[in-house]
């Protein structure tokens, strides 16, 4: 997998989350953390969460930059997914050290995170992912295979 990749999604916070409801597309920022596939929480009445679980989804996340060759990001088509309590637990603990100032007043208890936000843990899992760099070049792109994650 290429340095580049793993680095930028490993620095990044957020990244939104795309789904079609009722017809129409709507995008959600979310705070994520990437194991071979993009975790995050979410209410599970957010639109994203109602209209995309166990549907095709898309998402992209990026870092912006004051010069068009500093730009780079990852867009994605996929599916958005819950895990299993082993998974999520093991995930947790990525999370609460990637955002720890979430966690003032919850601890590092998964279940009470969950009870304290209204949140359940959900997963976008990418089928196909292209990677722009445009430092190699103005709309550099890389395709990524999903299983090579």
């Amino acid at each position: 997998m290429e340095k580049s990749f793993l680095e930028l999604v490993k620095k990044a916070k957020t990244m939104n989350i795309c789904v079609i409801e009722n017809n129409l597309p709507w995008c959600a920022p979310v705070y994520f953390v990437f194991d071979k596939k993009f975790y995050f929480f979410s209410s599970p009445q957010s639109i994203h969460i109602l209209y995309g679980l166990d549907k095709k989804a898309s998402s992209s996340i990026f870092c912006d930059g004051d010069e068009i060759k500093k730009i780079t990001g990852v867009q994605m088509r996929g599916k958005i997914l819950k895990p299993e309590l082993k998974e999520s637990v093991k995930i947790f603990t990525k999370y609460i050290k990637k955002f720890s100032f979430l966690l003032k007043d919850s601890g590092y208890e998964f279940l009470k995170f969950k009870k304290k936000f209204k949140t359940e843990l959900f997963c976008f899992e990418p089928e196909y992912i292209v990677h722009t760099k445009n430092l190699k070049g103005f709309g550099n792109k890389t395709i990524i295979k999903a299983d090579q994650l």
